[in-house]
């Protein structure tokens, strides 16, 4: 279904937000929350080990190659800027 098919129309086909994150009750637009894990377990620990590394290797490029007067705090906004 399209939501619009002309732009010079003002009638809208929207689809329903019922199944799509959403639940309508008593005519109330409601989140419907998701129970359990959204993504596996596994698939957050490569996820969180993969970023560990990368900030590792950052810092540790950013540390050999700067003065020490450089304080940490600034090394740490230009990581993750």
């Amino acid at each position: 279904m399209q939501a619009c098919t002309r732009g010079d129309v003002a009638k809208l086909e929207l689809p329903s937000p019922s199944g799509c994150g959403w639940t309508v009750e008593d005519d109330t637009l409601k989140i419907d929350w998701v129970d359990g894990d959204i993504i596996p377990t596994q698939l957050v620990d490569i996820l969180a080990e993969q970023a560990m590394m990368t900030t590792f290797r950052k810092l540790t490029k950013m540390m050999s190659s700067t003065t020490s007067s450089m304080t940490f705090s600034v090394m740490m906004r230009m990581i993750f800027k």
